[in-house]
């Protein structure tokens, strides 16, 4: 019986929200947070956290490092794009040498 209650709030919860013009805001809000890795790696790790009965304390220590540490990966992420982009650029080339050459495939 509890969990048809917890449903009931929430629908009304849900239903508030759209009426009040409060869902928009949070569209607004969850886009610009989408947006940016370093943001939503923060947000996404600390509700993973917290969700998983992690001290807020330390949920919050562990979200602000994930959060820093994102930048990092980002940088490697970028290396890998521009060492995609340099071997696609060089068989790109050599494709069109090929068929200059009227060598073909």
């Amino acid at each position: 019986m509890e969990a048809v209650w917890i449903a009931i709030l929430a629908m009304l919860s849900a239903v508030l929200i759209v009426n009040l013009g409060l869902g928009d805001a949070i569209a607004e809000v969850s886009g610009k947070i989408l947006k940016c890795p370093t943001c939503l790696s923060f947000w996404g790790a600390l509700a993973a956290l917290l969700y998983n009965g992690t001290e807020i304390v330390v949920a919050v220590s562990l979200s602000i490092l994930v959060a820093y540490l994102s930048n990092f990966v980002g940088i490697v992420l970028m290396m890998f794009n521009r060492l995609y982009t340099w071997l696609y650029g060089k068989e790109t080339a050599n494709q069109n040498r090929n068929e200059t050459n009227g060598d073909g495939d």
